[in-house]
């Protein structure tokens, strides 16, 4: 019995030694295992907006994907070779105090061309080239800014607002037709203004005053789709303005870039919507054949478009009625020359990029004057605003575009 007893006691002290090793371990087990801490979230940072005046290239590359400057000049460096790569003006000097370059026409008014073909000064990305210029008009009234190259396309100021003028299409448009903007060029006012072509020869141009970018001027134009020489195209600037007037020029940098903003955001984000969308036909925009009357706006409209690019040519005939007056227009392309109609049988030929009468038969300006107390070259330039303006807000697209269309 006390066998048994000493038995027992030894089995239940041995277990109970068991136990107490199990315990242990499995509380150094636990005391050893790695404690795991979370990783903090991070909230995703946003690349702050660039402040547009803070740099003008930030303004630049509103419009242009990386651009990089190939040459430039400040007014030190227009200084020290007397602005010898603009052309030939009557007075070329620094200002009195040195922080920018003059340069002063006489009687004959300055027409600058430029020194500089851009492709001749280094490595540009597949053609793409643009100029940015800082400019002061003191009494610029007739400034103007030309690319020249295969083609010519003219920034240039009437009534002081920026318009795009393309000289091959004999087509114009203020920049305002584009994008809204209220910039109306100021003596005595600072500005830069951008001029681009894309390796595709189509172009994009920003007008602004210094320090209110937010403000500026916006011109896009994709006529590389119908000018495949602007491709290859080596382009300089030419600067003019008129007789007895100063433009002041602070710096200007001729750039190279990777495609145009806007081009790249649609193609990213666009393109299935591109790839659906169909052309739209003269007939869907409410043309019936070319054909548009619009009685209570005293409008009609009639494209004639048989042999684009041939021999005869391509109009649209307008009857437009202002100051109680039904005029006849008809302007032929490319030239886009607008033969206004009115009265008793008169008639007269206008160019709206070079803002004149051609070789009139007959005193315009006193007929005008007497009939509707507005000059030639005023109330031209009305009817040429109103029936591009017109065709916009109706249709959607410019006069020479709808006759473009009637091919597709």
């Amino acid at each position: 019995m006390k066998k048994c007893l000493l038995v027992m006691v030894c089995i239940v002290f041995t277990v109970a030694l068991v136990a107490c090793g199990e315990s242990t371990e499995t509380e150094v087990k636990e005391a050893t295992k790695p404690t795991q801490t979370a990783e903090p979230t991070q909230e995703p940072t946003q690349e702050p907006t660039p402040d547009l005046n803070a740099d003008p290239m930030n303004v630049v590359r509103t419009v242009l994907n990386d651009p990089q400057v190939i040459f430039g000049e400040d007014t030190a460096a227009m200084t020290e070779n007397c602005g010898g790569y603009f052309g030939n003006v009557a007075i070329k000097q620094p200002s009195e105090d040195g922080s920018y370059y003059q340069f002063i026409s006489n009687d004959d008014g300055a027409y600058m061309i430029g020194n500089l073909n851009f492709l001749d000064l280094g490595e540009f990305r597949e053609n793409a080239q643009a100029v940015l210029i800082k400019f002061q008009p003191e009494n610029a009234d007739e400034l103007f800014f030309t690319m020249f190259g295969n083609g010519e396309i003219i920034l240039n100021f009437q009534n002081n607002q920026p318009y795009f003028n393309h000289v091959q299409d004999g087509y114009s448009a203020p920049y305002s037709d584009y994008m809204p903007t209220n910039l109306t060029l100021q003596n005595d006012k600072w500005y830069w203004a951008l001029m681009a072509f894309d390796s595709n020869g189509n172009y994009r141009s920003l007008v602004w005053e210094d320090g209110r970018a937010e403000e500026r001027a916006y011109c896009a134009e994709n006529m590389g789709e119908w000018h495949n020489d602007y491709k290859d195209s080596n382009w300089h600037l030419t600067i003019g303005f008129g007789a007895n007037q100063t433009l002041n020029i602070e710096q200007y940098n001729i750039m190279d870039f990777d495609g145009f903003i806007d081009e790249e955001t649609s193609n990213d984000n666009q393109e299935d919507d591109q790839n659906d969308a169909s052309i739209p036909t003269i007939s869907g925009l409410g043309l019936d054949q070319g054909n548009y009357i619009n009685e209570e706006d005293g409008v009609s409209i009639n494209i004639q478009s048989t042999a684009w690019g041939g021999a005869e040519k391509d109009v649209i005939n307008c009857t437009v009625t202002l100051y109680d007056t039904e005029f006849g227009v008809i302007i032929s392309y490319p030239e886009k020359i607008y033969e206004i109609h009115f009265g008793d049988e008169l008639w007269y030929q206008y160019d709206p990029v070079k803002f004149e009468i051609i070789d009139p038969w007959f005193d315009v300006d006193a007929e005008l004057s007497e009939m509707f107390g507005d000059n030639a070259d005023g109330l031209s330039d009305e009817i040429v605003t109103f029936i591009d303006s017109y065709c916009m807000e109706k249709f959607g697209y410019k006069p020479e575009e709808l006759i473009m269309m009637m091919y597709e």
